[in-house]
């Protein structure tokens, strides 16, 4: 039979390493979130593209850099040209 030390330390080890998995949860659900969010944004500024929106008020509007709402723009040319 376990001492009631030992099983009050495993508890504690088995708390902790939940907690551990639970950050880890957190931080990946969170990444996975973001990622989306940029997806989204990156589909929005193709539609806005597509109506003739200038870069500058896309990038205001979506929180996408420069330099990315033009690459999104080059491949759009890129794809009409196919």
């Amino acid at each position: 039979m376990m001492s009631k030390t030992w099983r009050s330390h495993i508890q504690q080890l088995l708390r902790k390493e939940v907690m551990q998995e639970s950050v880890c949860y957190q931080a990946i659900k969170a990444e996975g979130k973001a990622e989306g969010s940029e997806e989204k944004a990156r589909q929005i500024a193709v539609n806005f593209l597509s109506k003739g929106m200038t870069i500058d008020a896309i990038t205001r509007i979506t929180g996408l850099g420069v330099e990315l709402v033009q690459q999104l723009r080059v491949q759009q040319a890129d794809n009409q040209q196919r």
